[in-house]
C-alpha cells in the first residue's frame, strides 16, 4: 500500500465502556487485542518496515477502575485524591451545573466520602487533576515508557479539555465555550467551503486548457497528414511525370 504510519485506536487496559478511551492502565494492553509481547513485536515489525505506530491517547481522564481513582475513593487522605477533582455538596446538591458531555450532571457522588467527583464524559471516566504537577508527570513518564518501545507519536484525545477551571465552569460559561466550538467549526467549514471553490474552478480551468490542447492536438496531427499526403502526392506525380 506504501503506508508509513498505522493510527490506532486506544489499545491500553480498558473495561471498555467507552471503546477504549476510559483508560484502566496506561502501560498494558486490552485483553481483547492481546498482551505486551504482542504490542512489542507489532511495533518491531512496522519500525522494520519503516512504518510508525500512531497511537490514540487519552490524557483528560482515566478508567474509574485505574488504580490511581480506586486509591483516591477508598482513602480520601491518599495523595491520588488530588489526582482527580473532588469536590464538597454545595446545598446538598452538585457543586455546580456542568453538564457531561454524555448527558446529565458532570458530577457524581462518591457515596463513602459524600464528595462529587468531576467527569466531563461518562461517570466512569473521572477527569484528571492537571492543576496537579504529580499528575503531569506520571503523564509525561507514561508518554515516554511508550516512545521507549518505538511508537512513533500520538493522536491526544479531548487534549483541548484538561485545562478547566471547574469551580468556575456555571451553564452560561458552559454554553458560551461550546458555542464557541460551534463558531470554530462553522469558519472552518467556510474555509473549506471556500477553498473547495477555488479548487473547482482551478480544475474547471484546467479541463478547459486539457480540451484546448485536445483540440489543438488533433488539428495539428490532421495538418500533418494532409501534408504528408500532399507531399507523397506530389511525390508520385513528379515521378510519374518524369
Amino acid at each position: 500500500l506504501g503506508i508509513d504510519v498505522i493510527w490506532l485506536s486506544p489499545v491500553y487496559k480498558s473495561p471498555n465502556d467507552d471503546n477504549g478511551y476510559d483508560i484502566s492502565d496506561y502501560r498494558d494492553i486490552m485483553d481483547e487485542f492481546g498482551t505486551m509481547e504482542d504490542m512489542d513485536n507489532l511495533l518491531k515489525e512496522a519500525n522494520d518496515r519503516g512504518i510508525k505506530i500512531l497511537m490514540d491517547l487519552v490524557l483528560n481522564h482515566t478508567s474509574d477502575e485505574h488504580k490511581w481513582f480506586i486509591e483516591a475513593k477508598n482513602n480520601p487522605n491518599s495523595k491520588y485524591r488530588d489526582y482527580y477533582v473532588f469536590r464538597k455538596p454545595v446545598n446538598g446538591k452538585e457543586p455546580n451545573e456542568m453538564k457531561s458531555t454524555f448527558s446529565g450532571s458532570a458530577w457524581e457522588l462518591d457515596k463513602d466520602s459524600n464528595e462529587y467527583y468531576l467527569h466531563l464524559f461518562s461517570k466512569k471516566q473521572p477527569d484528571l487533576n492537571w492543576e496537579n504537577k504529580e499528575v503531569r508527570n506520571e503523564l509525561y513518564d507514561m508518554i515516554n515508557f511508550w516512545i521507549d518501545k518505538g511508537v512513533g507519536g500520538f493522536r491526544l484525545d479531548v487534549i483541548d479539555l484538561v485545562g478547566k477551571e471547574p469551580d468556575k465552569f456555571t451553564i452560561p460559561q458552559y454554553i458560551a465555550y461550546f458555542k464557541g466550538k460551534d463558531k470554530d467549526i462553522d469558519q472552518k467549514k467556510q474555509v473549506v467551503s471556500d477553498e473547495l471553490v477555488v479548487l473547482q474552478q482551478k480544475i474547471t480551468a484546467q479541463e478547459a486548457m486539457n480540451k484546448k490542447r485536445v483540440e489543438y492536438t488533433k488539428r495539428s496531427l490532421a495538418f500533418l497528414i494532409f501534408g504528408s499526403f500532399v507531399a507523397v502526392t506530389s511525390f508520385l506525380i513528379a515521378f510519374a511525370i518524369y
